[in-house]
């Protein structure tokens, strides 16, 4: 752990930023009055950041209320449902009317982004609905389709957030803008086999300095791990995180490992099926002698049988 806190220590992090745009929604149909409530989901062509988030407020309400989700894979259709209870990124609840409200949630490509959003209060809720079906617009330039996806229950009081999707029916409009992440970048694939004889490719890109540390870790505690003025988010045990290894980027122990080097690599996690279903999630700082000059995004991979 001395070598870790050594190398972690001395990173300086100068982030990428660009304006923030919204993702563009279909026009204005109708209010729905319910104690449900509904929005859109999509899955992000690129990496982002979402830095603001409003509920369009035809009904002329008072307070705001919006959850932003990131999820593996799209809702199911209705009536089946998934719990996204733990995987909420933003919350807010009861705010400030027609306002954009800040926030802060990292989507690495093929992400699949989920919001739902309305006015009003424990007792109604107000959801600014599109007409029927799917919609084409885009993110970056680049094509999404929204689609419609909500929750039998009231935002504002629920306490379990079990999502579906209805493609045929009404988009609930939430504004949500980002700005796109640029420079160095970690992909790795969404999920990977044990028992693949191939190793899953980790490939770092867009970094301006000449070395790259690739970070890794499994299931534990969530955590930010900050690395001078940046910072990466980490579902991280810091007592399985053991060491710094300087070469080839490699997947060392599922219990969770710094690997370093420069550009791109692989990770092959032993053939143990106790593995199965286990998260390990990378990011990386590409680094050049005494300063980070970036970070990338943070990006997942389940492993299956």
């Amino acid at each position: 752990m001395k070598k870790t806190t050594i190398v972690l220590a001395i990173l300086l992090l100068a982030g990428v930023a660009t304006a923030q745009t919204m993702i563009p929604l279909p026009a204005f149909n109708n209010t729905y009055s319910s104690t449900q409530t509904r929005g859109f989901y999509c899955q992000v062509p690129c990496a982002i950041e979402v830095v603001g988030l409003r509920v369009p407020n035809e009904a002329s309400q008072t307070l705001q209320n919006v959850v932003l989700f990131k999820n593996d894979t799209a809702p199911p259709a209705f009536s089946g449902t998934v719990d996204l209870t733990k995987k909420i990124e933003v919350k807010l609840i009861g705010q400030q009317k027609d306002v954009i409200l800040p926030c802060s949630a990292k989507y690495a490509k093929d992400d699949w982004l989920i919001v739902i959003g309305a006015y009003g209060d424990g007792t109604r809720l107000y959801n600014s609905y599109a007409a029927r079906g799917c919609y084409s617009s885009n993110i970056n330039n680049l094509p999404v389709t929204l689609c419609r996806c909500g929750i039998q229950a009231n935002l504002v009081t629920a306490t379990q957030f079990l999502v579906w999707s209805e493609n045929a029916y009404n988009v609930c409009r939430v504004e949500v803008y980002y700005n796109v992440i640029g420079g160095f970048i970690c992909n790795a694939p969404q999920k990977h086999s044990i028992s693949s004889p191939t190793p899953a490719s980790i490939d770092l890109s867009g970094g301006q300095a000449t070395n790259f540390y690739q970070i890794a870790a499994s299931l534990g505690n969530t955590m930010t791990l900050n690395l001078g003025t940046c910072s990466v988010q980490l579902d991280l045990d810091g007592v399985l995180l053991y060491s710094v290894l300087v070469g080839g980027p490699y997947f060392n122990s599922y219990a969770g490992t710094l690997v370093g080097g420069a550009g791109s690599g692989s990770f092959a996690p032993p053939a143990n099926p106790a593995l199965v279903g286990v998260d390990v999630y990378h990011a990386a700082a590409s680094y050049s002698t005494s300063a980070v000059t970036d970070c990338s995004n943070t990006v997942k991979t389940t492993l299956e049988r």
